[in-house]
């Protein structure tokens, strides 16, 4: 009969944390209910040197068309989270900062005139 196994593990949590992609992923997924799914958002994750880089897209697909808005990196630590949009790169140390950031470059003129340039040339 095999000795019983010596487990030095602490005990893991299991809670669930909101991690940066799972928000872009959310904001993402709500650009599509509030144009009837004529617009589309996304969020593509490529990873480099062990960090992640999570890039927010907008799409038309009756166009053939999608954009980059902005990329997000972070290490496999969650936060710092730097957002890079326009050339700038902005350090957020927290969730809260991270989510006024994205608030910002979705509400932005920039962004509100590319959604309303898209929405008239799909329905022209």
């Amino acid at each position: 009969m095999p000795a019983s196994s010596l487990d030095l593990w602490p005990e893991i949590p299991t809670e669930k944390l909101r991690t940066p992609v799972s928000i872009l992923r959310e904001q993402a997924a709500l650009l599509g209910q509030k144009t009837q799914n004529l617009l589309e958002a996304g969020v593509s994750t490529t990873t480099f040197e062990g960090s992640f880089r999570h890039s927010f897209f907008i799409l038309a697909p009756s166009l053939d068309y999608s954009t980059e808005l902005f990329t997000v990196e972070h290490r496999i630590e969650l936060y710092p989270v730097f957002g890079i949009a326009n050339g700038i790169r902005v350090r957020m140390d927290t969730e809260d900062q991270f989510i006024g950031w994205i608030r910002i470059q979705l509400s932005s003129d920039a962004t509100q005139r590319l959604v309303q340039a898209l929405l008239a040339q799909i329905n022209s």
